[in-house]
């Protein structure tokens, strides 16, 4: 850890007193320093006076840092100050945070568990996303710029730093900055690069933290930007055999070599994650939402990240696959009351069909014999037995003939099978008929007597 050197002790802009020396990038040192005027510390960064000859690139990187500090935002290190106009040097003021970025944690570890890598990945791509809804990409993400400071019980929550730095060198940007990290459209000079440019290198992190091992390589910084507009790494499982292929199709889209190949946003990228990492129970949930459609703004998801829809449960009335909050959803009708099996039933089973009623053989009711009140049944019968049933007048006459009125079809029983009944039953039963067919001769085809 660097310690005090010549700039120690030095005041700035009458408010900031550098303390110790922290680090070093690309663009500057790093100094913990008092603030002053609010009583606290802050860290310090002085720029390099080869990257602050462009007056306008300068005012382009203090305006995105500022942006990007004063959003406020859990993975983004909070903007303090600037120098002022007419300053000896040029600087950024920002939170002063306590632990080790990530190359210096790859470094010492070599490759995270999964739990972890995808942790740091979320903390990323969230930081990202506020930034880029703010108008403003990276475009110059590395391990040294991913900072892990200690927050609750963690020791590797993430705040991305130097947001800008990129605008410092001018039309040249997509030539600077580590070779491994940047995008291919960043080392074929096709562009600078935009929010796609900081999904693939969000890829590139991921792949790292997986493997141990960088995503391209190679003899210098020419080999490196070849590889990667060209090559292909390898796959992650066939570096590390225990990530699911969900994962590692995150990867896999996340750096692929055309900008509209990638997934179009951190966000997009933060929810396939999500996704992927809860199939293999490695998501930890946290205070960042995610959209409810987590593909809304992705225009190809790999098949293996779609998600399978789950079976309706039992009895789901929306089973045909509309969505209606739960709250909203009718009850189930009640079965139909016991002893009315066929409520609102078109097709009966065949097993619930009734029996027809059966009646013993002695008591059916006898076969329908057909005659006509003309016929003759009065061969053995008294005309005397019948004149308290039809009048005198209504009485058929002699050879069965009614006196009056068309013959009207009756319908006579006939005697059961059996044996022979006597003579005074035989009676009884021709005094029946007689007196129905009587009757019917009477009512005529009119219906009345």
């Amino acid at each position: 850890m660097p310690g005090p050197d010549r700039l120690t002790g030095q005041l700035l802009a009458a408010r900031y007193r550098l303390t110790r020396r922290r680090g070093s990038g690309a663009v500057g040192l790093v100094y913990e320093a008092e603030d002053l005027g609010h009583d606290r510390k802050v860290a310090v960064k002085l720029l390099h006076p080869s990257v602050t000859g462009d007056a306008a690139a300068l005012a382009a990187y203090h305006r995105d840092a500022q942006l990007v500090g004063a959003l406020a935002h859990a993975h983004l290190a909070a903007f303090i100050g600037v120098s002022p106009p007419g300053a000896r040097g040029a600087f950024v003021v920002s939170e002063l945070l306590e632990g080790e970025d990530l190359a210096v944690y790859l470094g010492r570890v070599r490759r995270l568990a999964l739990r972890q890598a995808v942790r740091i990945t979320r903390d990323i791509l969230a930081g990202l996303a506020a930034a880029h809804a703010a108008g403003v990409a990276h475009r110059d993400l590395t391990p040294q710029n991913v900072f892990l400071c200690r927050r609750d019980q963690r020791r590797d929550h993430v705040k991305l730093l130097d947001f800008g730095v990129a605008d410092l060198f001018g039309p040249g940007a997509k030539a600077h900055g580590a070779a491994r990290y940047l995008a291919p459209e960043q080392a074929e000079a096709a562009a600078a690069g935009d929010a796609r440019t900081d999904v693939w290198a969000a890829g590139v992190l991921l792949y790292e933290m997986l493997t141990g091992a960088p995503a391209f390589g190679g003899k210098d910084r020419a080999a490196i930007l070849a590889r990667v507009a060209t090559q292909t790494p390898t796959p992650v499982r066939g570096l590390r055999a225990e990530v699911r292929a969900e994962l590692q199709a995150v990867v896999a889209k996340a750096m692929a070599k055309a900008p509209a190949d990638r997934f179009p946003s951190a966000r997009a990228m933060r929810a396939a994650l999500a996704l992927a990492a809860q199939a293999s129970g490695d998501w930890e949930d946290d205070d960042e939402p995610l959209p409810d459609d987590p593909f809304a703004d992705v225009r190809t998801v790999p098949q293996e990240l779609a998600p399978t829809p789950a079976p309706p449960p039992p009895g789901d009335p929306f089973a045909d696959g509309r969505t209606v909050p739960q709250e909203l959803a009718p009850a189930v009708a009640p079965p139909p009351p016991p002893g009315d099996p066929f409520t609102d039933v078109r097709t009966v089973p065949q097993e619930l069909t009734p029996a027809a009623a059966t009646t013993p053989r002695e008591a059916e009711a006898p076969a329908a014999l057909p005659i006509t009140a003309s016929e003759d049944i009065t061969q053995e019968l008294d005309l005397d037995d019948v004149e308290d049933v039809v009048p005198a007048a209504r009485r058929p006459a002699p050879g069965g003939v009614a006196p009056t009125g068309p013959s009207a079809p009756l319908v006579l029983p006939t005697a059961p099978d059996g044996p022979a009944r006597p003579r005074g039953s035989r009676r009884g039963l021709w005094i029946g008929i007689a007196a129905a067919a009587a009757v019917a001769a009477a009512v005529g085809p009119g219906g009345a007597l």
